[in-house]
């Protein structure tokens, strides 16, 4: 009988202290999380033909604009946005590109794209914003003669101020 009694004490301390170490009126578990970082920019319609007439006896280049294209933005981080275009333009034209700019951040106007990366948005921060317009200028000189083609216009978002 003694030996029983030994048993069953051995037996409720080694359970008792096991249930006391998951069992009580506190738990406690670690959460652990993180925000994944979003960057999408895009682009929506297709700008018009831009076709330009220039006279002999215009000394100015003349200039042709689009505005039916927008862009939407979302980031949750502290972004810039830059364009370009795939190739160089003929001589004697030139294409600019003006993004409006979410709030909060800066547009640089009236850019001329080259196949260099140029800043066209700065100091974006944790935004989300559709519909924003894109404006593009085509302008030629009569002593480029006559032309035609397109380019790739590439926007991308990039950490900046």
């Amino acid at each position: 009988m003694k030996s029983v009694s030994v048993f069953i004490i051995i037996l409720w301390l080694v359970f008792g202290v096991i249930s006391s170490g998951t069992a009580g009126n506190t738990a406690v578990q670690r959460v652990t999380f993180r925000v994944l970082p979003i960057n999408e920019i895009s682009v929506k319609g297709n700008p018009q033909e831009l076709i330009v007439r220039v006279a002999p006896s215009d000394s100015q280049p003349k200039e042709i604009m689009d505005m039916n294209t927008t862009y939407a933005i979302t980031t949750n981080g502290k972004k810039k946005i830059t364009g370009k275009i795939d190739t160089p333009m003929p001589t004697g034209t030139a294409l600019k590109i003006n993004l409006g700019a979410p709030k909060g951040s800066i547009a640089a106007g009236d850019v001329p794209l080259t196949t260099n990366d140029a800043d066209l948005v700065l100091g974006i921060n944790k935004v989300a914003a559709p519909n924003l317009k894109i404006t593009y200028k085509f302008s030629a000189l009569y002593q480029g003669g006559e032309v035609s083609g397109s380019r790739a216009v590439v926007l991308t978002l990039v950490d900046g101020n």
